[in-house]
């Protein structure tokens, strides 16, 4: 999934002033109020998959609004993707599929991420996965996206720890320890790693 990315939300004493509707996948957001001023990449059109680590694709409309009622705060870390790749996407997957999200242990410099890009087409060829920057903001790089059959992505993870580590965007600091979480569509699982 191209689109995956995370952002925080923002939430004012009148609320996040964001609609949501329910869905297999999660919430799909219908519109952005404005105020508070929300992260761009919360925009209509894109699914709520996680919230602060916690899935909520397959939940019932019950269960869905109860579980981001409860994690719903300023700050709160939404794990997101584009409903019209996610869509397809989730229809389509036949065969048992992983997207893996691996956050960038430190800020990447714009240098770094270029050379960083070419690595990861060769990495994205010779495992048979697709690896690729995932952005933040303005299209900054906040991580790296891997896809593809199970058993490669998780081969080329660790070939994935050594590039990020040698381009200096790899492992936070020492001591420092960074939640997984993952997120099952339709047998593919959404993946974020430290």
């Amino acid at each position: 999934l191209r689109s995956l990315q995370a952002c925080p939300v923002r939430k004012g004493a009148d609320g996040a002033g964001i609609d949501l509707e329910a869905s297999e996948l999660g919430y799909l957001v219908e519109a952005v109020d404005g105020a508070p001023a929300q992260d761009p990449r919360l925009r209509p059109g894109t699914h709520v998959l996680a919230i602060d680590g916690v899935p909520l694709v397959g939940l019932d409309e019950e269960a869905l609004s109860s579980v981001f009622g409860e994690r719903c705060c300023d700050g709160a870390l939404l794990l997101l993707a584009d409903a019209d790749e996610l869509g397809p996407a989730a229809a389509g997957v036949e065969v048992a599929g992983r997207v893996q999200h691996v956050p960038f242990g430190r800020p990447c410099s714009d240098a770094a991420a270029e050379a960083l890009r070419s690595d990861l087409a060769i990495l994205g060829k010779r495992a048979g996965v697709a690896a690729e920057l995932c952005g933040g903001p303005k299209a900054t790089p906040t991580g790296v996206v891997l896809s593809g059959a199970r058993e490669k992505v998780s081969a080329a993870r660790s070939e994935l720890g050594a590039l990020l580590a040698y381009h200096g965007c790899g492992s936070a600091a020492r001591g420092e320890k960074r939640d997984a979480g993952s997120v099952e569509v339709a047998g593919l699982v959404v993946q974020s790693l430290p």
